[in-house]
């Protein structure tokens, strides 16, 4: 069921497109959508938190090493890529 998640162009956005998939008719009275919409940013808010860790941690292990920090940090960008790639196909 979709519900009213309109970007300024009147068309919804690929992370409004995620959160309709997961929305049900039971949450209707949660202003649909904008409820829903916590998952996402809960998702991102975890997700910096998490990276940013990795990152401290991968550069106090590395000896405050700034090319091994940025080139593990480039890892989950390629897996990223190759993901979307491989769904689009």
């Amino acid at each position: 069921m979709l519900v009213n998640c309109e970007t300024h162009s009147g068309l919804p956005v690929p992370w409004q497109l995620r959160v309709q998939q997961l929305h049900t008719p039971s949450s209707q009275g949660l202003r649909g959508c904008c409820a829903c919409a916590g998952l996402r940013q809960s998702a991102q808010t975890f997700g910096a938190m998490v990276g940013a860790s990795i990152a401290a941690a991968t550069f106090k292990l590395s000896g405050s090493n700034y090319i091994a920090t940025f080139a593990l940090s480039a890892i989950p960008a390629v897996i990223a890529l190759c993901v979307v790639t491989v769904v689009r196909a």
